[in-house]
C-alpha cells in the first residue's frame, strides 16, 4: 500500500457521529518532528512504528484473527497465534512494563493539565475538544491516536488519549502491550455482533501482521 497512509475507513452513522479510521503505513510523521521521534525513542515504541511501515497490513488477515480470537489465541489454518501480552512484546519490542490501564478505567481530572492551555485548564469532563491541547503536544497527540488508536477524528478527547499522552511523555509509563492486547479482544468481541447496527471497523491491522510474521518466522 502506497502513500502516507491508508484512506481513512468510514464507519456506519452513530449516535456520535461518523467515525473514521485511520492508520499510518509509515513513520514520516514521526521523524518529521524531533520531538516526537525522541518522544517514541523514549518509551521503546520507535521500532515497533518502523516495523509498521515495512509489513503494511492485510484487512482480510486482522478479520481472520479477529473471528478466531479466543482469549489470547487464534488459530488459522490449524497454525495458532497468540497474542498475549508477552508474545505481543516480544513480536513488536515495545516493553511489557507500566501501569495496566484500559479505556473503562478513570483518570484523575489532575492529570490533564500540564498538557491543557492555560483558559482551560481547570477540566470539569474526560471529554473535551482537541483546541484545548498545548500547541506543543498536538502533533505528538495525533501521532499517537493514528498509531494505537488508529483515530482519524481529531476534534476532541477522550480520557484513553491522555492517558497515552502521558504515557508518551514519559510522565507514567503505560503498559501499551497491555492496552494492545486488551483493544484486540474487544474487537473480536464486536466481531461476534457484526450484524449490529453499532459494529465497528477492524482497525490496528499492522499490529496484528507484525505479531504473525513474527511467529511465523
Amino acid at each position: 500500500m502506497e502513500g502516507d497512509s491508508s484512506p481513512p475507513e468510514k464507519r456506519k452513522h452513530h449516535k456520535g457521529g461518523s467515525i473514521l479510521r485511520y492508520e499510518p503505513t509509515n513513520c514520516n510523521e514521526i521523524n518529521s518532528s524531533p520531538f516526537i521521534r525522541q518522544c517514541f525513542e523514549d518509551v521503546s515504541c520507535l521500532g515497533f512504528c518502523q516495523r509498521v511501515g515495512e509489513v503494511g497490513f492485510h484487512e482480510l488477515l486482522t478479520d481472520w484473527i479477529a473471528t478466531n480470537l479466543k482469549g489470547e489465541k487464534s488459530t488459522i489454518a490449524g497454525i495458532d497465534f497468540t497474542f498475549s501480552v508477552a508474545a505481543i512484546s516480544l513480536a513488536t519490542g515495545i516493553p511489557n512494563d507500566g501501569e495496566y490501564w484500559f479505556k473503562c478505567m478513570s483518570l484523575d481530572l489532575e492529570q490533564y493539565k500540564p498538557f491543557l492551555k492555560s483558559p482551560y485548564i481547570e477540566a470539569h469532563s474526560h471529554l473535551i475538544p482537541f483546541r484545548y491541547l498545548l500547541e506543543k503536544y498536538a502533533p505528538l497527540m495525533k501521532v499517537v491516536m493514528k498509531f494505537f488508536t488508529c483515530e482519524g477524528r481529531f476534534s476532541r478527547l477522550y480520557q484513553y488519549d491522555i492517558r497515552l499522552l502521558i504515557h508518551f511523555t514519559a510522565i507514567k509509563p503505560l503498559n501499551l502491550c497491555s492496552y494492545l492486547c486488551i483493544s484486540l479482544i474487544k474487537i473480536s468481541e464486536n466481531v461476534r455482533i457484526k450484524n449490529k447496527e453499532d459494529y465497528p471497523s477492524l482497525f490496528h491491522h499492522s499490529f496484528i501482521k507484525v505479531v504473525v510474521l513474527h511467529q511465523l518466522a
